[in-house]
């Protein structure tokens, strides 16, 4: 989730703001994260998705916080193969960070920051088929819940990109679009935190 914008031309900054793009930069549009540092994540309903093969998973994740549009970095995430289940058995999946996470636009009335979770990358084992997937998700976060929740959609998505295996053959292909969404609970030494834009 990269959520920076940076300012080397104003008005660059300003189209792209106006487009609702994360452009990277230093804190010029306000982006607050408190506290700032280190944070957990927990989620036990990830879900993930390539055509009629699915697995539901849990996961566990930690990072840093800043003050930045490119509000934190994922530097560790997991999904234990012994929470993972599908209908072809259980999956390994391993990450490989970091994650970003990008901040977009913020609803002072509602609390919530809207933007995704870029630099997405995992190698997925799954019975004889060894496929890898990148992109980024979407991604909101709720300060009253200090929930973040995450969902490939038409913007953000993860593609396959590269599937080896026999039980590959005619279910998992390079090039096709994997769906990924979770909840994931965030906390910091000081409790869940709070993200703002000013």
């Amino acid at each position: 989730m990269r959520l920076a914008i940076r300012t080397a031309f104003v008005t660059a900054a300003a189209a792209a703001s106006a487009l609702g793009l994360g452009v990277a930069s230093a804190n010029a549009a306000g982006w607050t994260a408190t506290p700032t540092g280190a944070f957990t994540a927990s989620s036990s309903n990830v879900s993930m998705a390539d055509g009629s093969i699915s697995a539901k998973c849990s996961s566990t994740a930690s990072g840093t916080l800043q003050d930045s549009s490119n509000i934190g970095t994922i530097s560790s995430i997991s999904f234990p193969q012994s929470s993972c289940s599908s209908a072809v058995g259980s999956p390994t999946v391993t990450a490989t960070t970091p994650w970003q996470l990008e901040a977009v636009s913020y609803d002072s009335s509602s609390g919530v920051t809207t933007g995704y979770i870029d630099d997405i990358k995992a190698s997925v084992s799954l019975l004889g088929c060894n496929f890898t997937v990148s992109g980024s998700a979407g991604a909101t976060y709720t300060n009253g819940s200090g929930t973040l929740a995450v969902a490939t959609d038409s913007s953000h998505g993860l593609k396959v990109t590269s599937a080896s295996g026999l039980l590959c053959t005619g279910l998992i292909s390079v090039g096709d679009s994997v769906s990924f969404t979770a909840d994931y609970a965030v906390s910091t030494s000081g409790g869940a935190p709070v993200i703002s834009e000013s």
